[in-house]
């Protein structure tokens, strides 16, 4: 999804309890799943040119790269979208909220440096606020 996010940031995870995932690959490798999963995605796909599904570990993966003014407006979007077509959603991922912990990762600093910059007890301030109040803090990598 694209807003201020990467795009393809947010994956939508589907359960799939009785086995009917979808295929990301072409149609010659969907022969094998079951009709009523092909129909499904099929129709998600007739109402979302921007989905990219995919079957991994017994669920069925969406990825979406959706332009909206906000990430809430493009996984709400989203999320009409995939029930729209008679599905249901079991989790919403991204790959643009992230913690201190990740965002050390990603740019080589250790943890008690970025949450020192996060807290504005070092650096010239100006860290970005984090996106999320309750439970884990949660920061956008964009």
């Amino acid at each position: 999804m694209t807003a201020t996010a990467s795009p393809k940031s947010s994956i939508l995870q589907a359960p799939d309890p009785l086995g009917t995932a979808a295929d990301a690959a072409p149609r010659p490798r969907r022969r094998a799943w079951p009709a009523r999963a092909i129909d499904e995605v099929d129709a998600l796909v007739d109402r979302a040119d921007d989905v990219t599904p995919e079957h991994e570990q017994g669920r069925t993966l969406l990825g979406f790269d959706r332009e909206a003014t906000s990430l809430a407006e493009a996984l709400v979007s989203a999320l009409r979208d995939v029930e729209a077509a008679g599905l249901v959603v079991g989790s919403v991922r991204s790959e643009d909220l992230v913690t201190l912990k990740e965002i050390a990762s990603r740019t080589g600093r250790t943890y008690e440096s970025v949450r020192l910059l996060a807290a504005g007890k070092r650096g010239p301030g100006g860290f970005p606020g984090p996106m999320s109040s309750a439970g884990w803090t949660l920061y956008s990598w964009a």
